[in-house]
């Protein structure tokens, strides 16, 4: 299994190098919560934080397909889900290039 080393919750994953068809599900779900926002039916916006835990679950897949999004929700605590995000996606390779910075693998 390739990938970089990650801990969420204390369980040991292997993050894939990101494949644009992940990154792209991760990112829609996402925004489809978000665009959402809180509601009157969603007061709490469990809608969104199911969406991120999704997300994370849609990263992992390829080296983890059996992981869900309970499971994931089950891991990780309220304060470090949108970190736990930002280093996955890190680890599987998307990061922000800097300015003057070329982009590459």
């Amino acid at each position: 299994m390739e990938g970089a080393p990650f801990t969420i919750g204390g369980r040991d994953f292997i993050v894939p190098r990101l494949r644009v068809a992940a990154f792209e599900r991760a990112v829609l779900r996402i925004q489809a919560a978000s665009t959402a926002g809180t509601t009157d039916a969603d007061p709490f916006g469990v809608e969104r934080l199911s969406a991120v835990c999704g997300a994370v679950v849609d990263i992992l897949k390829e080296n983890h397909p059996e992981l869900t999004v309970d499971e994931v929700k089950e891991l990780v605590h309220m304060d470090e889900l949108d970190a736990v995000l930002g280093g996955l996606l890190a680890a599987g390779g998307k990061r922000r290039v800097q300015p003057g910075e070329v982009a590459g693998p």
